[in-house]
């Protein structure tokens, strides 16, 4: 039924695959369909932007994406701080295309720099996880990705208020 409702009536298939090349770009298992279409019927009344959607999407699934994170009873992390956050929200361009990060090459570079020397601090054997606000997770990522091919940007609307959280950095400018 659910399915019925979304194509094509709210999502066209071809934004559904792009939803879904988006949740396994970032290694996140589409194995639970039912909850995957669910989000997007529910978000779709209200955007087509296939990121939002996406965001909505792993905020639904957000146990899933959390639970193979957690290590030694906690989720080990590196936060990012409110000036970062402030900076990036700033530097967000809207376009026909969809927004985008406009970020100062210069400060992006230092940011990286920061990033670095934050996850440093993790433990050895733990996975690297960022956390930022929802609003800027998925340019966090985007900002990132080449670098860190291996860190994972969680948004606090992901993890579940039972998962414990371990900060052992704050990136900074």
């Amino acid at each position: 039924v659910v399915v019925a409702e979304l194509i094509p009536d709210l999502l066209t298939l071809g934004e559904v695959q792009r939803i879904l090349a988006n949740l396994l770009r970032e290694k996140v298992s589409i194995r639970d369909m039912p909850t995957i279409l669910e989000a997007l019927a529910d978000g779709a009344r209200g955007t087509r932007d296939i990121d939002l959607l996406t965001e909505q999407v792993r905020q639904h699934l957000g146990r899933h994406i959390t639970e193979p994170l957690i290590k030694q009873g906690f989720l080990h992390a590196v936060v990012l701080s409110p000036a970062i956050e402030q900076q990036m929200k700033e530097s967000l361009e809207q376009t026909d295309h969809g927004t985008y990060l406009n970020l100062d090459p210069l400060i992006a570079q230092r940011v990286v720099n920061a990033l670095n020397r934050q996850l440093a601090n993790l433990p050895q054997g733990v996975p690297r996880v960022v956390i930022s606000s929802p609003y800027v997770r998925m340019y966090f990522k985007r900002l990132t990705d080449r670098l860190f091919r291996d860190l994972t940007v969680l948004s606090y609307a992901e993890i579940y208020s039972d998962v414990g959280i371990k900060t052992v950095g704050v990136v900074e400018l």
